[in-house]
């Protein structure tokens, strides 16, 4: 989406999304762009979903020996579990990034990645989110 900033005030050019459109207008006017004699800034800002949100690990069921008759009765002996990144892991979403090129106009474009979240209803996860 962009917007373009003037001397006569902030009007979008191109939208998404309703949701979006209000995100990035509501974070552009908390900036303080220097004045400008002549031109204006064309604001692009660019979201991006990075990740699933979910992170996959392998695990094996059971002790050696139980997955040794498993293997003899062709029962699977490992599993794969699947956990939610927490919310409110600042890690897990990265910095916004900017970039600025002066070309007549002043262009700066807003890269904003985030990883969604889910929602797991194993029980191991039910439980660790209750404890914390």
């Amino acid at each position: 989406m962009v917007f373009e900033v003037s001397n006569a005030g902030l009007k979008p050019t191109t939208a998404v999304s309703p949701i979006l459109t209000e995100a990035a207008r509501r974070n552009l006017e908390t900036w303080t762009l220097p004045p400008l004699q002549s031109g204006r800034y064309l604001v692009s800002y660019h979201f991006v979903f990075l990740e699933d949100g979910v992170k996959h690990r392998t695990v094996l069921i059971g002790s050696k020996f139980g997955r040794f008759f498993r293997r003899l009765v062709g029962a699977p002996t490992e599993r794969v579990v699947n956990t939610c990144y927490p919310i409110g892991d600042p890690d897990a979403d990265p910095p916004a990034r900017y970039t600025l090129v002066k070309d007549g106009d002043v262009k700066i474009d807003v890269f904003i990645g985030a990883v969604p979240r889910c929602v797991t209803t194993e029980a191991s996860q039910v439980a660790l989110n209750s404890h914390l």
